[in-house]
């Protein structure tokens, strides 16, 4: 097992204490457990959804990378296994004219609660606007471009991905 993993909580936990409040007022609740950490090199994560169908990802790559990455969008799975988001936070985002980092450098140990304020305030910043102009046209239209789950999928899958994609559902309103 990685030292990283003995010694520390997992980075995703720490933004998850940070940013619970924040999230949940906007409607996305906690769906994994971002506590654990994931293979060697120290991968963890907390994902979040909302009645509406779409998910946000924040991903710590905290020993290999030593960055975070931010994804949103709807959630694709093959075999009832999760694969991806739509597309990078950032992207979704550039849609409605906000300019943001696709990843978010780690540093260490103090460096890592400033990469997560720095996550978090540009969730605080944008989030809100995005949730409340986002449809499905924006949505298909980033999980089509580089960094796009169909994207993604093709590569994976070759041409004919949706015979072995399952994206969740999408609602402009809320779906109780």
């Amino acid at each position: 097992m990685n030292p990283v993993m003995l010694k520390h909580p997992s980075d995703a936990l720490e933004f998850h204490e940070l940013a619970k409040g924040f999230l949940s007022s906007t409607g996305l609740f906690l769906t994994n457990n971002p506590a654990e950490w994931i293979g060697r090199y120290a991968y963890s994560s907390a994902r979040y959804t909302s009645k509406r169908g779409f998910s946000l990802l924040v991903g710590f790559e905290s020993v290999d990378g030593n960055y975070a990455d931010v994804f949103f969008g709807r959630e694709w799975q093959a075999d009832g296994r999760f694969l991806f988001l739509s597309s990078t936070y950032a992207s979704i985002a550039n849609r409605f004219g906000y300019a943001l980092p696709s990843v978010y450098q780690l540093g260490f140990e103090p460096d890592v609660k400033l990469a997560c304020n720095s996550i978090l305030s540009d969730l605080k910043l944008t989030l809100p606007v995005i949730l409340s102009r986002v449809n499905l046209e924006d949505l298909i239209a980033v999980e089509n471009d580089q960094h796009g789950a169909a994207t993604k999928a093709k590569g994976i899958f070759g041409p004919e991905f949706c015979k072995h994609v399952d994206i969740s559902k999408f609602s402009r309103d809320e779906v109780s």
